[in-house]
């Protein structure tokens, strides 16, 4: 299975083989990095939650979110 042609929108991650999933996630990737420089702050952080999905506030991770946004501030507050 290869990835279809792309069309902005979610995709399901769950049925994709590991060939889909794994190009998909390249191109995750790098959109990410395009938006990173495309922002232009110092301040960006990117991280996986590998259990979360939609709404990563209310899903598995949502303390794990909390911890790294607090961290993330107190290290923007510092100047770091």
């Amino acid at each position: 299975m290869s990835i279809p042609d792309y069309h902005p929108g979610p995709a399901d991650w769950r049925h994709l083989d590991r060939e889909a999933a794994a190009e998909l996630w390249l191109e995750l990737g790098q959109w990410v990095e395009w938006l990173r420089r495309r922002l232009g702050s110092a301040h960006i952080e990117a991280h996986v939650l590998e259990r979360s999905w939609h709404v990563v506030t209310l899903d598995y991770d949502r303390e794990r979110v909390a911890e790294l946004a607090g961290e993330f501030l107190a290290r923007v507050e510092a100047g770091a």
